[in-house]
């Protein structure tokens, strides 16, 4: 059960000046039993509460061709899990946090420059969180972790535009980062669980550069990123880096043709690298499609091809503390479809706001 509430105020202190702030309370109340006639997979009975109030303010004004923009964030959660099996496995937390942010940007001439800083928690998904175990095969289940605490990030970014060219850097710095990890039960040995845990630290830098531009019937769009982690942890009792960087490039291209066909294609390739202690292969995927109009716009029908070739799979291997773990993900993303769409009411749908519940629904 998830509920929340959210208060929004806003007030103009002058000429170009306005303050914001507000309130936000979120309740999530969850539950799971698991109940395993086999030695190899113990059984679970929890429940999982959490209770959040945060207040927030935001100053900003604009002098001129600068723009400048403050704001602190307080958030005060409290959380009960327990353990219907083992009382010993109840863990009760209760975190205070301020997150500060920061921006000054500066746009004359067509050129947009944008300093920033700004911090943010990340909660442990319900999964994570979860102490059910899931059967993988004879030699390994997953497990969840009740002891996760969330991690915290702290982002530093520079973005600059200029017509249709957009560029980005940025340095993110992230406390108690949450990670897939596997160790051997002593309960069950030899089976390996896998399971997650907060490592101490991971940071990150980042760049990405967007070319985007309308040539009457052409409109392509080109995009390039670089993503270096810097990640430290054991494998086999030495110390070891997984800093091997990803990049990946991105050509969207829309082609509009006579009698109202639009032509898509879609590519995407990455060259793999290091997600935390992951290490990804290279992996790719292009997308087709054609969409003809009709009836002035109300009708319209598409056909779709999507990863045409069947790359998009994802073989990671992971080395950490005494094991090493190879496995290949295929989702099967490739598939055709045809859609047919009409439109009954061509009225733009207004924005209605969104409530401060939608961190939680990610986390299910």
């Amino acid at each position: 059960m998830i509920y929340a509430g959210k208060l929004a105020f806003s007030y103009i202190l002058g000429h170009n000046t306005d303050l914001s702030w507000g309130v936000e309370y979120n309740h999530v109340d969850g539950s799971g039993k698991l109940t395993t006639n086999t030695g190899s997979i113990p059984s679970s009975d929890y429940s999982n509460k959490e209770d959040k109030f945060a207040l927030y303010a935001e100053l900003s004004a604009q002098i001129g061709h600068v723009g400048i923009s403050g704001g602190i964030r307080y958030e005060d959660l409290i959380s009960e899990y327990v353990d219907h099996v083992d009382l010993d496995g109840n863990v009760h937390r209760h975190y205070r946090n301020l997150y500060p942010s920061f921006s000054l940007t500066h746009s004359a001439n067509g050129w947009n420059n944008t300093l920033s800083f700004s911090s943010r928690t990340s909660r442990p998904t319900f999964r994570q969180l979860s102490n059910s175990s899931y059967y993988a095969n004879e030699f390994m289940y997953q497990k969840g972790n009740p002891l996760l605490k969330p991690s915290n990030s702290y982002i530093a970014e520079w973005r600059t535009g200029w017509k249709f060219i957009n560029f980005s850097a940025s340095y993110t710095y992230v406390d108690d980062y949450i990670s897939t990890d596997f160790y051997t039960d002593q309960d069950t040995n030899p089976q390996i669980v896998s399971s997650y845990s907060n490592f101490d630290k991971i940071q990150y830098l980042k760049a990405n550069l967007t070319l985007q531009k309308t040539f009457k019937w052409w409109r392509p769009s080109l995009t390039a990123g670089f993503n270096k982690p810097l990640f430290e942890y054991e494998y086999l009792g030495k110390k070891v880096s997984y800093n091997k960087a990803q990049a990946f490039l991105v050509a969207n291209q829309y082609f509009t043709l006579p009698k109202e066909y639009l032509v898509s294609v879609y590519w995407y390739i990455n060259s793999g690298g290091n997600q935390g202690a992951v290490e990804l292969k290279s992996f790719q995927m292009l997308n087709v499609g054609l969409q003809k109009s009709f009836l002035d716009g109300r009708l319209s029908v598409s056909l779709n091809a999507r990863d045409l070739f069947h790359t998009m799979k994802y073989r990671e291997m992971e080395q950490i503390k005494n094991i090493q773990f190879r496995q290949t993900e295929d989702y099967r993303y490739w598939n055709f479809s045809v859609s047919v769409i009409y439109r009954l009411n061509n009225t733009k749908t207004r924005y209605r706001g969104k409530t401060s519940i939608s961190d939680e629904l990610d986390r299910l």
